[in-house]
């Protein structure tokens, strides 16, 4: 009965689905445009929407400041119990992002041509650049604001919700690609006004839940913490300038390649670059799930339940990148012949290539930003800072920057894999000096401090699965109690609180053919006993729980008041889809 990944496991692998299907979506929204871009207007459209690329990352990174920041804040407030206080985060966040969106949308409807020059299109681009900024910029404000949407929802378990709205983006894009550009000829313009019709459909059907009344994180001007925003802020930076860093690359790798190798280059370049999100959707999916859970376990405190993720994530999440990078190798001649269909030719073999060798730096990158993410939640900014500058930046440009004159495009793939080799070993470095040492236990590789949570030694940590569990888990926690020179009477307390409430969840939410489980968490302190429950079976209304516990039914629940009667206070509330019941005594 002791405690086993089952549960966080199963909320990992619940929580990556979604992720990767918005970054794939946007894959093959790029995908599209690049198709339609190719064979409807020419071939040296490809070469203008890979100049646009570094726009989109100003975007990430405004997108990636809030969002990181209020992710984080979110999963740390859940952590302690404090969910009123996301609705503050919410607010600001939300309205924060409007004000940007549409500052931006209409410097880009204002200054198209200002913008193309930034990108560095020259006079050979400009005018059909400037064209597809008018037409992108009018979907800026729905995709940054439907982006932070999709993290709030997911705390409010509306996973079918963005399947939807991702579905729906896909469809309406591509419709509107063909009525904008096959029938109405709008050529550039039309490729950048189909995108942003997506996106408004996208942020429509997400945005349509919090009109229901069943949202439980609101909008609400009154919540508003002013604070709150200068954390999102300071909690964010790594993450914008992650996206920062990413914008100046792809600007300079563009001139690396457009003065060694020509426009053949970048046309091969943009073809991998538009299928890029689609080979970094299951890296994103995993990493994203780590951060948002990581947030929620360090906000706890839990060191079980952190190293317990931290392994699924490098054995199962981690495997999972590995098998999508076999899938797109083999693939690589089918994905060619989306955008070329000469093999003679020069940028067929180039692309090809690319095909061949991107995927292989995916592995690395996810374990990168995934351990990079967990170190962040831990507030280890030097190295978050340090391995966001260098990954994002500093040694892919360099490498390339003396690879591809004497190597062509090929010496970019070989210095996007390694890129990808030397920030796993500076993470591994910093867990060396971190340790003192080589790290010779998993736990060490996660650098958690010293005073993270509560001793080993004072923690019991369980999984129940069944009925017998309960009544074996109830001894072994009065044992331990009295280990620890707990009277009697409350090591009996403590024991019969864990009895009562676990069977009722075994009895009441085991019940609905599903496979579920229990993580328990029994916590001696110098002058409580804390009791932590989460499983992952039906959810409660806090209206219900609160009719769970009105003192004129005593027909009713006794188990469950007897609890509520012999313990200082009991909380409860629904975190990323689990029941999570605090108990103190």
């Amino acid at each position: 009965m002791q405690s086993d990944s089952k549960l966080i496991t199963k909320i990992f692998f619940r929580m990556i689905p979604v992720q990767i299907l918005l970054v794939v979506i946007s894959g093959v929204n790029t995908v599209i445009d690049g198709a339609f871009a190719s064979n409807f207007i020419g071939p040296d459209a490809m070469a203008v929407t890979e100049l646009f690329m570094p726009f989109n990352k100003i975007l990430d990174a405004i997108n990636a400041l809030m969002f990181g920041g209020s992710q984080l804040l979110c999963g740390k407030y859940l952590g302690e119990k404090m969910q009123g206080r996301t609705k503050s985060i919410f607010t600001l966040d939300m309205s924060a992002i409007a004000v940007i969106s549409i500052v931006s949308t209409i410097f880009c409807e204002i200054f198209p041509g200002l913008i193309s020059g930034m990108l560095g299109s020259g006079d050979e681009f400009r005018t059909d650049l400037s064209n597809y900024i008018r037409g992108a910029a009018i979907g800026i404000l729905p995709f940054l604001l439907a982006s932070q949407l999709t993290a709030f929802l997911q705390l409010e378990r509306q996973e079918k919700r963005g399947y939807v709205a991702i579905v729906s983006m896909f469809v309406s894009n591509a419709f509107f690609n063909y009525l904008f550009i096959g029938v109405f000829h709008m050529g550039l313009f039309g490729l950048g006004l189909a995108t942003s019709v997506g996106n408004w459909i996208f942020f429509l059907v997400l945005v349509s839940y919090y009109f229901t009344g069943k949202a439980t994180i609101t909008f609400s001007i009154s919540s508003i913490v002013r604070s709150d925003l200068l954390d999102i802020l300071k909690l964010g930076l790594p993450n914008a300038l992650s996206q920062v860093c990413l914008f100046i690359r792809a600007r300079l790798i563009n001139e690396i390649i457009a003065t060694n190798v020509g426009k053949v280059g970048l046309s091969a370049y943009g073809a991998i670059g538009a299928f890029g999100c689609i080979y970094w959707a299951v890296p994103a999916g995993v990493t994203s799930a780590v951060i948002l859970l990581a947030s929620v376990y360090t906000g706890e405190q839990d060191k079980t339940g952190v190293t317990i993720l931290m392994k699924t994530f490098m054995k199962k999440g981690v495997g999972l990148v590995v098998a999508m990078s076999i899938v797109f190798m083999a693939l690589s001649v089918p994905l060619t012949n989306i955008f070329f269909h000469d093999p003679s030719s020069e940028v067929y073999k180039l692309t090809v290539q690319g095909f061949l060798l991107f995927p292989l730096s995916c592995p690395f990158s996810a374990i990168t930003i995934g351990l990079n993410y967990f170190y962040h939640c831990l507030r280890y900014e030097k190295i978050v800072n340090t391995v966001t500058l260098l990954d994002g930046l500093v040694s892919f440009v360099v490498i390339a920057f003396f690879l591809v004159p004497h190597m062509g495009l090929l010496g970019i793939w070989i210095a996007q894999i390694g890129n990808g080799v030397v920030s796993v070993l500076v993470l591994y470095g910093f867990s060396v000096y971190y340790n003192k040492g080589v790290p010779k236990k998993f736990d060490q590789i996660l650098c958690l401090p010293k005073d993270f949570g509560v001793p080993d030694e004072n923690r019991m940590d369980i999984s129940i699965s069944s009925m017998e569990d309960v009544i074996c888990v109830s001894e072994s926690v009065s044992e331990f109690c009295k280990g620890h020179s707990i009277n009697e009477k409350h090591a009996n307390y403590t024991a019969l609180c864990v009895e009562e409430m676990a069977g009722n969840i075994v009895q009441h939410g085991f019940d609905d053919g599903k496979k579920h489980s229990i993580d328990m968490r029994v916590s001696i302190l110098k002058d409580e006993i804390r009791i932590s429950i989460k499983d992952d079976c039906k959810l409660f209304n806090p209206e219900e729980a609160e009719k769970m516990f009105n003192p004129d039914d005593i027909t009713h629940n006794i188990g469950i008041r007897m609890v509520g009667k012999i313990s200082k206070s009991m909380s409860y509330q629904n975190t990323l889809g689990l029941n999570v019941l605090s108990i103190v005594l």
